[in-house]
């Protein structure tokens, strides 16, 4: 299966007999290979040594649906050095994912790890998450309302007052900082760089299905530890501090 799906080119689209789409359920499904890269995307080391340009991920994303089942969405993750993949199939029966399991080319078709039960009561609860941009000083207050065209006493239409007609793409910059290059990846940057990629190929599953938006991933900075980061603020999460020790720096650099 991996050999075949790396030969396809990208845009084009094939057919899977059979794909797991659940435990113990199996449906045919219609996939197209796409890019996450923009054109002019450039992932960059930054250590001692400033700025080095690393390679971009050789994944290959497929997403599409189930024959029998449009609102089933399916996305697949191909990792052409070791041979695997991974994948998640939505639909409004829920979010299964599929993912290499032990040693060969087994792999185990699950509930996502971030809605595995952790409370006492055993009940499976998603993972929480806050912005601090809800407590920051100055919303943003253009995610409400429009600022240019209007005239005295007419009313402010909203900004996303229209759904989108036709595909658009939105190129997203990624940064990170040290402790994740050091935690989750132990500085090494083809891991991070991998995982970058498919986090937001995946988030395209629901993206263009409900906004008509794919994220194609830019500039991208992996800030390994053995050199320190522009980033001071500590603490999980968004806080409104971090957003905007954040942005400070991206406004000056």
């Amino acid at each position: 299966l991996v050999p075949s799906l790396l030969r396809v080119s990208p845009d084009e689209t094939v057919r899977l007999t059979g794909w797991p789409v659940a435990p113990g359920e199996r449906a045919d499904v219609r996939i197209t290979r796409f890019e996450i890269y923009s054109s002019g995307a450039r992932l960059w080391a930054v250590g001692a040594d400033g700025n080095v340009e690393v390679p971009r991920s050789r994944m290959a994303f497929f997403q599409g649906t189930a024959e029998d089942d449009p609102e089933t969405r399916i996305f697949i993750a191909v990792e052409p050095d070791r041979g695997g993949f991974e994948g998640l199939s939505v639909s409004s029966h829920g979010t299964h994912e599929i993912r290499p399991f032990g040693k060969g080319r087994r792999h185990l078709v699950t509930v996502p790890e971030y809605f595995l039960p952790e409370a006492e009561n055993g009940e499976a609860q998603p993972l929480s998450s806050s912005c601090g941009q809800s407590a920051a000083e100055e919303p943003f207050e253009i995610l409400q309302e429009t600022s240019a065209g209007g005239t005295a006493g007419e009313p402010v239409k909203p900004l996303f007052d229209a759904v989108l007609s036709s595909l658009h793409t939105v190129t997203v910059a990624v940064d990170t900082d040290n402790e994740l290059m050091l935690q989750k990846f132990s500085n090494n940057t083809t891991n991070a760089a991998n995982y970058v990629a498919a986090l937001i190929a995946a988030m395209n599953v629901i993206y263009e299905r409900d906004l008509k938006i794919r994220l194609l991933q830019g500039t991208t900075f992996l800030r390994v530890s053995t050199t320190a980061d522009p980033y001071a603020q500590t603490g999980s999460g968004a806080s409104s501090a971090q957003l905007n020790e954040f942005s400070n720096f991206w406004n000056l650099n």
